[in-house]
């Protein structure tokens, strides 16, 4: 999911406050009058420039406070809901993983069991039907641990993005002379290649003939001892 920070501006704290009938703004109005009124412009369009260049000048200062206080808030918004989606992520890949491996122990343990039981059962007149079935479970294995491969470069390739992307809104957030607009695009921008990323590298990968643990079709494989 793409964050953005809800960022202010001075333009638009300037535009709330001229448009605003505070006490404040009509002191700044009647000190414009004063000063066009001790000028002889009181009615004159110098004197209405006058009032306004008043209120635009008592705005000024409060405006650029205001919106710097209101983009500090959103920046730490920014970053704490930035942090917890890296988080989440980490905790999917993790768990992903886990699943991953638990996933193959469970299949190296079934075959490795029903070879197991295979040599138990039968005579030393099939040790050739026997090797060969053990060839096919070596396969199988092999197989298994083909997927567990493909599935575990995935999930390196999604960590890797993910830490660029963390990396490169750091080396954003902290560079001079940009300013906060811009930064705010760029590191829109780099989310939003980290998404096309994350979903490109999951349809490379699905694609890939070993990315499931049934692609290997154990039909083409030798049979096992005393089966058809």
């Amino acid at each position: 999911m793409a964050l953005s920070p809800k960022v202010s501006t001075v333009s638009k704290e300037m535009t709330s406050l001229l448009s605003s009938d505070s006490p404040y703004m009509k002191q700044a109005e009647t000190r414009g009058k004063q000063q066009g009124n001790s000028r002889g412009l009181l009615n004159s369009s110098m004197g209405v420039g006058a009032v306004e260049n008043s209120r635009i000048s008592a705005a000024m200062p409060i405006a650029q406070a205001d919106a710097a206080a209101k983009n500090q808030v959103a920046m730490k918004a920014y970053d704490h809901a930035q942090r917890k989606e890296t988080m989440l992520l980490d905790n999917e890949l993790q768990q992903s993983n886990m699943n991953l491996s638990n996933s193959l122990q469970k299949g190296v343990m079934s075959y490795g069991n029903e070879l197991d039981k295979d040599k138990q059962t039968h005579s030393t007149g099939l040790q050739k039907d026997l090797a060969s079935f053990n060839t096919d479970q070596s396969i199988r294995q092999m197989g298994y641990e083909a997927s567990a491969n493909t599935q575990g470069k995935y999930l390196e390739a999604l960590d890797k993005i993910t830490n660029n992307t963390m990396v490169s809104i750091n080396e954003i957030e902290t560079a001079q002379g940009i300013p906060q607009s811009e930064k705010n695009k760029m590191i829109e921008n780099t989310v939003k290649r980290r998404d096309a990323d994350l979903a490109w590298t999951r349809q490379l990968y699905s694609n890939m003939p070993t990315w499931d643990f049934n692609w290997f079709k154990a039909s083409s494989s030798p049979s096992a001892p005393g089966k058809a």
